[in-house]
């Protein structure tokens, strides 16, 4: 049974973007998250807001800071999991401290190219 809910959970945060998933070992799953461009210590502290934690794997010989280690539990408990980790993954942190989610970014970045852009328009 742990097997089968193990797979299953594999599957489902695999369709995460930006997660990959290696093959499981007894009721753990470690999980790469390097392409969401979020730390495992950031996804675990917000993880940890919303009543999971999860295992920041940095400081494991020869895994990178963006390893992280899931325990495979009941079908409620992981499917909560997989929808929490997909809501924190959809925020990122900038240099500021200040969460921000991917459409305030792009806002943002936006808003300072049409500024920029038209100050060097106005200079010429």
């Amino acid at each position: 049974m742990v097997a089968e809910e193990g797979e299953r959970m594999r599957q489902e945060l695999s369709r995460i973007s930006g997660v990959t998933v290696c093959p499981p070992s007894v009721n753990f799953l470690l999980c790469h998250i390097r392409e969401t461009g979020m730390t495992a210590a950031v996804l675990a502290g917000q993880m940890q807001e919303q009543g999971i934690l999860i295992r920041d794997c940095s400081n494991y010989p020869g895994l990178t800071p963006y390893y992280i280690r899931l325990a495979v539990r009941g079908r409620e408990e992981n499917d909560y999991v997989v929808r929490t980790m997909k809501v924190c993954l959809k925020i990122k942190v900038n240099n500021l401290g200040i969460m921000m989610s991917n459409q305030m970014i792009f806002l943002f970045y936006y808003w300072r190219f049409r500024y920029y852009k038209g100050k060097n328009s106005h200079s010429n």
